[in-house]
């Protein structure tokens, strides 16, 4: 009896710590590599809020059912733990900002569509992230021009009450 054949499907996610404000008029620079960031994205990356968009645009509890021996489709919290236990990988090389998502898998092209589809959720949802936070920074510069239009007129009600107290009355 021969085991099963295992295929290793690999992709890989350039990651980069974005940067806590934007500079609107200064330089933008990049920090470098941070270790614990990297980690951080690691774990995100095997977290159920990654793998359970995942889990269901593949249909991996449909998919998964004959290899674990089960004859309905799996839940998902069952097909999570399975993907983290024996098929992900999370992989990086020191000093670098690749990460390299590994998925071991006895249909190569499921083991494929599983990183690419890991690689395309962790991506929307970083990009998610930083839209809110741009959309977050242009309120608050929004906020600021209000106030500040606000002073302007308020400047200029003022200064104009006082150019009339000044003016001489015809009598």
């Amino acid at each position: 009896a021969f085991l099963p054949k295992w295929y290793l499907a690999t992709t890989k996610v350039r990651v980069e710590k974005p940067e806590g404000e934007v500079k609107l008029f200064q330089a933008q620079s990049n920090a470098g590599y941070d270790p614990f960031f990297l980690q951080d994205q690691f774990k995100i990356m095997q977290s159920e809020k990654i793998l359970y968009p995942v889990i269901e645009r593949l249909g991996l509890g449909q998919e998964l059912k004959a290899s674990l021996g089960a004859t309905t489709a799996l839940p998902k919290s069952i097909v999570y733990r399975y993907l983290v236990d024996r098929m992900l990988r999370i992989e990086s090389q020191r000093s670098s900002s690749l990460i390299e998502i590994n998925v071991l898998a006895q249909n190569p092209d499921l083991g494929a569509r599983i990183a690419n589809e890991i690689a395309r959720t962790y991506s929307e949802d970083r990009i998610a992230l930083a839209t809110q936070d741009q959309r977050e920074g242009l309120a608050k510069l929004d906020q600021e021009r209000i106030a500040q239009e606000a002073d302007r007129k308020s400047t200029r009600l003022n200064s104009s009450h006082v150019s009339e107290s000044r003016m001489p009355s015809s009598a």
